[in-house]
């Protein structure tokens, strides 16, 4: 797969995840469809997590000829850092920002994020952001006068629209895609070096 395939791809999971939560369907009844996933009729079904509180995915994804198990799910809205005091990601949640986590479950210690994506509404049109989780710019958020609001003050890298390979004794994995808003993907170019 491709980058923008990659990222394509969890985006689709994550939309799929929050389409179920939207219209309160049983998640287990989710199925996602996609000749990537490494299942028998290419098809895996959402479950619940933490207790039947949070929607999301195990999914395992053939990428290359290598099978690369994901987890995918939503951000806990009850995440707190000490008790009655949420990390901003569970703020936004709780303020309506449709976030999910992107976890690759073979790499060891396992269980490792890899990045999440958020949604974003432009002119009432939604698309996905994907954040990697190497991306360690400083980004703070800043609570607005209504509890629950927030706004990211960093400015974002630059997009980059160019493939990166992946070497797969790379420890951090996915990790190094780039950061790609998923509305722009239609202008990519491919090279002929690739």
């Amino acid at each position: 797969m491709l980058n923008k395939e990659r990222i394509q791809f969890m985006c689709m999971v994550g939309a799929a995840i929050f389409a179920s939560k939207a219209a309160g369907t049983e998640i287990t009844q989710v199925a996602i469809t996609h000749p990537a996933i490494a299942i028998a009729g290419n098809k895996a079904y959402g479950r619940w997590f933490v207790g039947g509180m949070l929607r999301g995915f195990d999914v395992p994804v053939l990428d290359n000829g290598t099978v690369k198990p994901l987890r995918i799910l939503e951000q806990n809205p009850n995440k707190d850092i000490t008790p009655g005091h949420y990390t901003d990601f569970a703020l936004a949640a709780r303020a309506g920002k449709k976030i999910a986590w992107v976890i690759r479950r073979d790499f060891d210690p396992p269980n490792q994020y890899i990045g999440h994506m958020e949604n974003k509404l432009t002119n009432g049109i939604e698309t996905w952001e994907w954040f990697p989780q190497s991306d360690r710019r400083p980004v703070k958020t800043v609570r607005g006068p209504i509890p629950g609001t927030f706004q990211r003050v960093a400015a974002p890298a630059p997009l980059e629209f160019s493939r990166m390979p992946i070497n797969e004794e790379d420890p951090l994995g996915w990790a190094h895609l780039p950061e790609v808003n998923i509305e722009d993907i239609s202008s990519l170019v491919e090279s002929d070096q690739w």
